[in-house]
């Protein structure tokens, strides 16, 4: 799909004060395409009744996925974020900006089995 895009409207999608002049009907296209791609995922819901609980797997999950931090995972060549103007996105490989840079704590993967198994 990116290869079909205007570069126009890539750069209108990935300018963070909103749609471009002219532009916000393509966008709307685009942002439906990327969430039919999410959607088609596999996603597991956890139970995390505890907010503190919430926040730490938040950042400790972020942690585990951002190449800032711990990352392994290299996102796809065709990923929309290595051309986005922030560079904690393209470098982090991760739309969030938030706790990217966080490094993941110890017993982190112990509470996260735990939530899983009690799925």
């Amino acid at each position: 799909m990116r290869e079909q895009l205007p570069g126009e409207l890539l750069d209108s999608w990935l300018d963070r004060h909103g749609p471009r002049p002219g532009w916000a009907v393509q966008e709307a296209q685009v942002e439906r395409a990327v969430s039919d791609h999410i959607t088609a995922m596999p996603f597991l819901w956890l139970s995390v009744p505890d907010r503190a609980d919430r926040g730490y797997i938040e950042r400790n999950s972020i942690a585990l996925t951002s190449r800032l931090a711990e990352g392994l995972d290299r996102p796809s060549t065709r990923w929309l974020g290595r051309d986005a103007v922030r560079t904690e996105i393209s470098q982090s490989g991760l739309w969030n900006v938030d706790h990217i840079r966080h490094r993941r704590e110890p017993g982190f993967l112990d509470l996260l089995g735990q939530l899983v198994q009690q799925h």
